[in-house]
């Protein structure tokens, strides 16, 4: 089942944001893969498909980041894409993906994750992995030339499940879920980003065209004192 909205979003990244696809050769190679293979995670479906847009882990997400320490600074070559994979029929061949991706040893058992995931942060040089173990906690691994310089845990809240907490060496973090509520995401996700607190106009001016494409709701805010504002687009 070809996902063809995510190749539509990762053309549009690519030529209107960000080269994601000249980055890494291998996560190029994960894209492609992830579109060719889609899953429907409609609310009928069985579990982990089921969880819906509220899990932090959605299938793909492209997002921007504010650099608090360096003005005017935005990295906007950001994407992130998980396969999910409760039987762990798919593991090889994410280990093959990984492995080329990051030239270092699994911290994690596949075997206890529904969800795996590779990640970058192009402007900044980072490879990442992710390790979604259930619909409450993801692990999760930053690389720059194959060192690692942060570990960090996502933890649901218990009682506002749109919610999910962060700690690591870079300091912690809060990402908020937006489920949209009508038909219209992108009026919503405008609606929304007029309120959020964001230190440069580059960043909100960038989050409207990439809402006004149509092609993208507001899927979370991250909000951290030490690492800045991140917006995320699904």
């Amino acid at each position: 089942m070809i996902d063809e909205e995510l190749q539509e979003q990762i053309d549009f990244w690519n030529e209107r944001v960000y080269p994601i696809l000249d980055f890494d050769e291998a996560f190029t190679k994960w894209l492609e893969f992830c579109v060719h293979h889609g899953v429907d995670r409609s609310s009928g479906q069985k579990p982990p498909y089921n969880v819906g847009k509220d899990l932090l882990a959605s299938d793909t997400n492209f997002s921007i980041k504010e650099d608090p320490l360096v003005q005017n600074k935005v990295d906007t070559g950001r994407c992130f894409s998980a396969i999910y994979d409760p039987a762990s029929e798919l593991k090889e061949e994410f280990d093959s993906f990984a492995s080329e991706f990051v030239d270092a040893e699994s911290k994690i058992d596949l075997d206890t994750c529904i969800a795996y995931a590779l990640g970058i942060d192009a402007e900044s040089n980072e490879k990442k992995l992710y390790y979604v173990k259930n619909s409450k906690s993801v692990e999760a691994f930053t690389y720059v030339n194959n060192e690692l310089i942060e570990s960090k845990n996502y933890e649901r809240d218990t009682i506002v499940h749109s919610i999910w907490r962060c700690e690591g060496e870079r300091g912690s973090r809060k990402r908020t879920g937006l489920i949209p509520e009508t038909d219209r995401p992108t009026r919503e996700g405008l609606e929304t980003l007029s309120s959020v607190n964001l230190m440069y106009e580059r960043s909100r001016s960038l989050a409207a065209s990439i809402l006004n494409s149509e092609l993208f709701y507001l899927d979370n805010i991250s909000q951290s004192n030490e690492r800045g504002t991140a917006l995320y687009f699904d």
